[in-house]
């Protein structure tokens, strides 16, 4: 018998080799299965929201993320993380599960500036480029995986790349840049915002919706799906425009860095509570200092993912108007309204309805 498998080219695992082999065939076709093992010093099992977050891209990636109301997949994902979430490693290392599905997928890939793209670039192609460390059976790299998943040789460009069998696999750009010669199936845009003076400036936030529109959707394939990762500093920031212009196709999955819980004390008595999201990157001590420390509206954004423009505002949630329907119309004449702008600085707003 070991002859014939020796002839036939199969090899007699051990039972370490089988359990390798095993894990091997479970992340092939589970992202987070894929995590854990590429990085088990970041991704653990007791950290839920790393398989919440790697579970909803996986469903997005298998048009498996339903909008229960319309029936149709959601095509469009928004991540609103805390600071240390690993939300941008994290969408590296699913380009390159992805790519390991298939070599046809197209990344297509925006960043605030040129070189943040090109460094999110290098970390996908050094991820898939990296070897294995040879009889370390708890080290594992994309080819552990997918043996033949390699960067096509003399194409392997920082910002713009391809794979064996491909041909182009990956295209990097910034907000400041364009996107040329390529269409993509999976879109990624990560942290558009550079700060809370951006966050305000309508220059800015018009310029990301224009390219967005302009640009970046129009290199999307039929069918392609989007990761929008933003720490969201304004209502009418890139994440809130996707939200408000196509709330049928935006999926959102927002974490809190501190989340409210009820409890009960010794007596019975509910009580409720502020405890980090995950222990492990922040304490809930360590949360609560920054908390008292950081100035309100950077928090806000930062780690509750608040906008920033959303306090101080004299209406919250929309106005209550009046329907055609809920009016006796036969009971007025004429509806009324004129408004006198206070257009010269001189003068006073005067607006009379009736």
């Amino acid at each position: 018998m070991e002859l014939l498998k020796e002839l036939t080219g199969h090899k007699t695992l051990t039972a370490e080799e089988t359990v390798r082999q095993k894990k091997i065939e479970t992340a092939k076709g589970n992202f987070w299965e894929y995590c854990l093992l590429m990085n088990p010093s970041f991704y653990q099992r007791h950290r839920e929201y790393q398989k919440r977050i790697c579970d909803t891209m996986q469903a997005l990636y298998e048009h498996k993320l339903m909008n229960e109301t319309t029936n149709k997949p959601y095509d469009i994902l928004i991540l609103n993380l805390p600071p240390g979430a690993g939300k941008s490693y994290t969408a590296a290392l699913f380009a390159t599960w992805c790519f390991g599905q298939s070599v046809k997928n197209a990344i297509i890939t925006v960043s605030y500036n040129a070189m943040l793209a090109e460094t999110f670039a290098k970390n996908v192609r050094n991820i898939i480029s990296d070897e294995e460390i040879k009889g370390d059976d708890a080290y594992f790299v994309p080819s552990s995986f997918w043996p033949n998943l390699k960067i096509k040789r003399g194409d392997g460009a920082m910002s713009k790349w391809s794979l064996e069998g491909s041909n182009m696999s990956y295209l990097a750009a910034g907000f400041d840049g364009s996107i040329t010669g390529m269409r993509g199936n999976i879109g990624i845009i990560d942290d558009p915002i550079k700060n809370a003076e951006e966050a305000v400036n309508e220059r800015v936030k018009e310029k990301h919706w224009d390219f967005y529109k302009n640009t970046f959707a129009s290199r999307m394939l039929d069918g392609a799906i989007q990761i929008i990762i933003q720490t969201r500093w304004a209502t009418d920031d890139l994440a809130g425009m996707l939200l408000t212009t196509f709330p049928d196709r935006c999926y959102e999955l927002k974490i809190q860095a501190l989340e409210t819980v009820t409890e009960q004390d010794e007596n019975g008595a509910e009580r409720k509570t502020e405890k980090s999201w995950c222990e492990d990157l922040y304490s809930t001590p360590d949360l609560l200092q920054k908390k008292a420390t950081i100035d309100p509206d950077i928090w806000d954004a930062n780690y509750m993912q608040e906008p920033i423009d959303k306090k101080g505002g004299l209406y919250n949630g929309g106005f209550k108007t009046y329907a055609p329907d809920m009016l006796d119309l036969s009971r007025f004449t004429r509806l009324i309204s004129y408004t006198d702008t206070a257009d010269t600085g001189a003068d006073y707003l005067c607006s009379i309805c009736c």
